[in-house]
């Protein structure tokens, strides 16, 4: 898989400066998000397919894969949004204020996320990861059919069982609802434990990122991690800034708010879309 030289973030006009200054983004849980069937679209095929291949010699392994799919399912992630793609007319007027927003080119070297499904782990460097979205659901029956066939056919012991159910999650979180094909997304995700205890009172967050925020948005109130980014190498960070098309800021004052931040390699354009 080809990653990107450059990922894009849609952004408000008052998130860029706050974005730029602070070195964060955030990662928002997965129920915060604008698709309502977020990280489960691919849930239903692959239990139909779980149900299809039950026989009475493969029941007994599928049932515990099964079990141990839903209990991964079950696992919170939190999420920041890219796109390939930084001037796209729907991704302004969904992400962009209508046009009046930027898309932050950021190069993915700056996160500290590598190219891969991130699991719920007590190591924290596997709990984020950075990974490509699908929107074709032949393709991802495809791959269900592939996994399970790939697993039935080998020897079946409890290794087993956590290797399928992790393939089978990953699938979860790579593919969405082919009615957002247009936003060719890939994401960041943060799949920490979190654990409470009802009587100490007590929250415990075991990931890269440890400290829990809250905000509110049109859903309710939100938790969110910061993910910092240009961490070693700020000037390198960022790519571009694309100025919506309806945005009037002035491109010299945005190299000057660059400049004055240490983005020393960053450049602005403004989108070619013709849009008022």
């Amino acid at each position: 898989m080809q990653l990107p030289d450059v990922l894009y973030h849609y952004c408000p006009s008052r998130a860029l400066p706050e974005i730029l200054q602070s070195g964060v983004l955030w990662l928002t849980h997965q129920s915060g998000l604008n698709d309502l069937h977020e990280a489960v679209w691919a849930v239903p095929f692959i239990q139909d397919a779980i149900q299809q291949r039950k026989t009475d010699i493969t029941k007994e392994f599928l049932v515990a894969v099964g079990r141990q799919f839903e209990s991964n399912a079950l696992s919170e992630t939190y999420v920041a949004s890219f796109s390939s793609d930084g001037d796209v007319l729907s991704q302004w007027r969904a992400y962009g204020m209508d046009g009046d927003g930027f898309a932050i080119g950021f190069r993915p070297s700056a996160f500290p996320a590598q190219l891969r499904i991130p699991i719920t782990s007590a190591v924290p460097d596997h709990t984020v990861g950075l990974l490509k979205v699908y929107y074709d659901n032949e393709m991802l029956k495809r791959t269900i059919t592939d996994i399970l066939d790939c697993q039935l056919s080998a020897e079946q012991d409890a290794n087993s069982i956590i290797n399928c159910s992790f393939q089978l999650r990953a699938l979860a979180l790579s593919f969405k609802n082919p009615a957002f094909r247009e936003e060719d997304e890939w994401r960041v995700c943060y799949s920490p434990i979190i654990t409470t205890d009802p009587v100490k009172r007590d929250l415990q967050i075991i990931g890269m990122l440890r400290e829990l925020r809250f905000r509110t948005n049109r859903y309710g109130v939100l938790p969110y991690f910061q993910m910092p980014f240009g961490s070693n190498a700020r000037e390198d960070a960022i790519a571009e800034i694309v100025v919506g098309p309806k945005n009037l800021s002035s491109n010299q004052l945005l190299n000057m708010l660059l400049l004055s931040l240490g983005y020393k390699n960053a450049q602005v354009r403004r989108s070619s879309a013709s849009y008022r």
